[in-house]
């Protein structure tokens, strides 16, 4: 999930609350332009800056998930990136795909997408 680090806590969006990253997260971003803050849905959920080009939009299309999983050469990796989606889709699934519309991020990577 790309999380917009300057929401306020408790921000909420279609009902899903949106996780505030720690302040420890905040400091590495603030020296690292062009980048991305990601909270992934691994057991621990892990935070990571990164750059647009390592972004891919997974839960739209399950060929692209399967893919995902399969890049995975040990099984107990696999399993943890399957079950890293599950997590995902049942946050984000409500009856419907819920999709996070932050303009400022959907600017920025419209404008990456460009150069």
């Amino acid at each position: 999930m790309i999380i917009d680090p300057t929401i306020a806590p408790g921000f909420t969006h279609c009902g899903i609350p949106i996780p505030v990253p720690p302040p420890e997260v905040l400091k590495q971003g603030s020296n690292k332009p062009n980048t991305f803050l990601v909270l992934f849905f691994d057991a621990r959920r892990t935070w990571q800056w990164l750059p647009y080009r390592k972004l891919i939009q997974l839960g739209v299309d399950q060929e692209t998930d399967a893919a995902k999983v399969l890049e995975c050469k040990k099984g107990a990796a696999r399993k943890n990136v399957a079950g890293a989606l599950k997590r995902a889709n049942v946050t984000f699934t409500d009856g419907e795909k819920v999709k996070l519309r932050n303009k400022n991020t959907l600017s920025r990577i419209r404008n990456l997408n460009e150069l």
